[in-house]
């Protein structure tokens, strides 16, 4: 019944929240977790539709009274726990372009910020006020196209920092104003799904169709040594 899609649940409080596509819309969907009726449903914008099957790809990230989700052709809504719209926005408007398989991120919520990966020449990552919707910084440093990893935070060198993995790249950005910290080659080729792992100052990224992974370590003065790459 929650309709086509790819999404898995974020579970807060006896409710579970997914993402699915029904009459060709995709929507945010909030379902009872004992009984798993319906218990509302949020439009997200128009369903994305190809030969791997239609429908949102990423997962709800819940912070708070506030519940972010996009869409797999990039609409991005932020509810609040009744599935009233508060802002929407569009990695089409962050000037982005929709990746092959569909954008598939979960929206990273850090602080007061919404992280998110349109991609593209204004910037491949963007941070957005979690409260407005509105931009705070794009990376205009690092301007690769979108794939499908997800972002994720870390603080490393005494500074927080956005991690993301691109077909080109693997970049650590500035928390404050996204500039590049850090950046080391990858040769991501055609699936690059798959979120980085940080720990240590060390993160291991991985991708298919035989690129195969690597561990990189983030030095001081964010220096970054390649430790071993495998396949």
């Amino acid at each position: 019944q929650a309709g086509l899609g790819y999404s898995s649940f974020a579970i807060v409080k006896g409710k579970l929240y997914t993402m699915g596509s029904r009459r060709g819309a995709e929507q945010l969907i909030c379902l009872d977790a004992n009984t798993g009726r319906e218990q509302w449903a949020a439009n997200i914008g128009p369903e994305l539709k190809n030969n791997w099957g239609g429908g949102p790809r990423g997962t709800p990230t819940v912070d708070g009274s506030r519940i972010y989700a996009m869409g797999g052709q990039g609409s991005l809504v932020c509810t609040d726990l009744s599935g009233k719209i508060q802002w929407q926005t569009s990695m089409k408007q962050l000037g982005g372009k929709t990746p092959g398989w569909g954008y598939t991120e979960s929206v990273l919520v850090d602080g007061n910020l919404a992280i998110v990966t349109p991609g593209g020449r204004q910037g491949a990552v963007a941070a957005l006020n979690k409260q407005t919707g509105k931009v705070v910084w794009q990376s205009r440093q690092f301007t690769d196209g979108a794939q499908y990893s997800s972002v994720i935070a870390a603080t490393h060198n005494g500074a927080r920092q956005y991690i993301q993995l691109t077909q080109k790249n693997l970049v650590g950005l500035d928390s404050t104003s996204g500039k590049v910290l850090w950046k080391s080659s990858w040769p991501g080729k055609t699936a690059v799904v798959p979120t980085p792992i940080f720990t240590a100052g060390k993160v291991y990224v991985s991708s298919g169709y035989g690129v195969g992974c690597k561990l990189v370590e983030v030095g001081p003065g964010n220096r970054v040594r390649e430790v071993w790459q495998n396949k």
